[in-house]
């Protein structure tokens, strides 16, 4: 015995050494974790429907989107000198607040805040002088 095993450890080590899980049933067999703990139950049905048919609950695809649009954006931002940054500026600043505005309301939706996403913020180079 390891000086560092707790007396459950050491239970269950010679409960495996005298066989007594050899025979559970579903041994070698995949476990199944279809339900997602963190679904309230009276949504499992539905969030289970969504999933079999190809589709997520919606504030998984808006997330998706965002973070391709999000990309998209950073890569722009990024993109070119200064000066053409900052020529392309107005379109940009539009479109990263419309980007802020479903980050916002993807927020609201999600189920846990620990999911929430930063807003996208401009480099602070494109301000004009």
């Amino acid at each position: 015995m390891d000086a560092a095993e707790n007396p459950a450890e050491k239970k269950i080590r010679e409960a495996m050494e005298r066989g007594e899980f050899d025979n559970l049933p579903g041994k070698g067999k995949p476990l199944k974790l279809d339900d997602n703990p963190f679904v309230p139950e009276d949504l499992r049905l539905a969030y289970h429907l969504l999933e079999s048919n190809g589709f997520a609950p919606e504030w998984i695809e808006l997330g998706a989107e965002i973070e391709r649009e999000r990309a998209r954006l950073e890569a722009l931002l990024a993109q070119g000198t200064l000066a053409e940054r900052r020529a392309r500026f107005a379109r940009l600043h539009m479109e990263v607040e419309a980007l802020n505005r479903k980050v916002f309301e993807y927020n609201l939706r999600v189920p846990l805040p620990t999911l929430h996403k930063q807003r996208l913020k401009p480099p602070p180079d494109l301000a004009t002088d």
